[in-house]
């Protein structure tokens, strides 16, 4: 039956407070600190955030951005790389055969897994709280490369099997003698093991 696929989390009544929206749909580098304690005081209320200490919640509320979509509206796919999560406000999303409904919270990330599991697709008229991850910066920019004294260093994109600092050497690779890093680097299959 679908009402085993429904999922609620968290009070019946929504939110519903004038000043919290205003709060909300401000772009974050515009809100006040009166604006980051009206959404805190909201969001402070949402099972999700019971044990949440203040400081993290404070952050989420400083940064935390508003969005409303349109019925049928592919929010995210599958294999898409996950750099935000989501708090429903109202109308209700689709994903892996459930069904979301106001005070929701989807598309977290799944362990050490930085991809989307599945498509979440809106089916009415949704209101939701964006929360970008704080590492979003980093996923985005892709592998950084620092040269060092003793080579080069190269940081796999998060989500590899032990998301771990790589190194390979200026013997390894003939354009690091110098210590000059290749315009481009080389692929993660030629790095060698830190251990060796």
């Amino acid at each position: 039956p679908i009402s085993d696929r429904l999922v609620q989390i968290g009070p019946m009544d929504p939110i519903n407070d004038a000043r919290f929206y205003e709060s909300l749909i401000k772009p974050p580098h515009l809100r006040s600190p009166q604006d980051v304690r009206n959404i805190y005081e909201q969001l402070r209320q949402l099972d999700m955030f019971n044990t949440l200490y203040n400081a993290p919640l404070k952050a989420i509320c400083a940064s935390a951005r508003f969005e409303r979509h349109p019925p049928q509206h592919v929010l995210f796919r599958e294999g898409q790389v996950a750099t935000c999560w989501f708090i429903l406000l109202s109308g209700s999303v689709f994903i892996d055969n459930h069904i979301y409904l106001p005070y929701g919270c989807f598309g977290k990330r799944n362990g050490l897994n930085y991809r989307r599991t599945a498509n979440c697709i809106v089916l009415q008229e949704s209101e939701m709280i964006v929360i970008d991850y704080p590492d979003v910066q980093k996923i985005c920019a892709g592998p950084t490369v620092t040269t060092t004294t003793k080579g080069v260093m190269s940081q796999d994109r998060p989500g590899g099997p032990h998301g771990a600092l790589k190194r390979y050497t200026a013997s390894s690779h003939p354009s690091l003698e110098g210590g000059v890093a290749p315009p481009v680097p080389p692929r993660p299959d030629r790095f060698m093991n830190a251990s060796s």
